[in-house]
């Protein structure tokens, strides 16, 4: 099978100092994405919450943080129902640039993970990311 990596960037207004705390902290990242249940620390596992159909807290995103260079780079598993007992990768990287913060975002292993459904959920995913990052550049980070 081919490379099908998702591949996002965002500008953010904001040093990278500031903007760090949104991929970390468990009340900074419902902000924008998905509350946690406790801050993300390096070779720690972690836990995104949503909401079920009655509005109750439920497990959304979860996995391992593999790599925590504060301030610089975010590499965690990341896993959801559709994938069963398989994972995928996200990396975030930070650079700061010109007037804020550049995060370049890199999805892998989604048909490894999806299976038979793999082009839905990259297709799910790809429109997500998008979402989310528009979330996060709308809150000031």
């Amino acid at each position: 099978m081919t490379d099908t990596t998702l591949r996002k960037s965002v500008f953010i207004k904001a040093a990278r100092d500031k903007v760090w705390p949104y991929l970390v902290d468990k009340a900074k990242l419902g902000e924008w994405y998905h509350p946690a249940e406790a801050d993300l620390a390096a070779g720690q596992s972690y836990v995104l919450l949503g909401k079920d159909g009655n509005g109750q807290p439920e497990k959304q995103v979860w996995g391992d943080v593999l790599e925590l260079v504060a301030g610089r780079k975010l590499k965690t598993t990341f896993c959801i129902g559709p994938f069963g007992d398989r994972s995928t990768v996200v990396t975030w990287v930070l650079e700061e640039v010109a007037g804020g913060t550049m995060i370049y975002l890199t999805h892998e292993g989604i048909p490894e993970a999806a299976g038979e459904h793999a082009m839905h959920l990259i297709s799910a995913l790809d429109k997500g990311w998008d979402i989310h990052l528009g979330h996060l550049r709308e809150t000031g980070a």
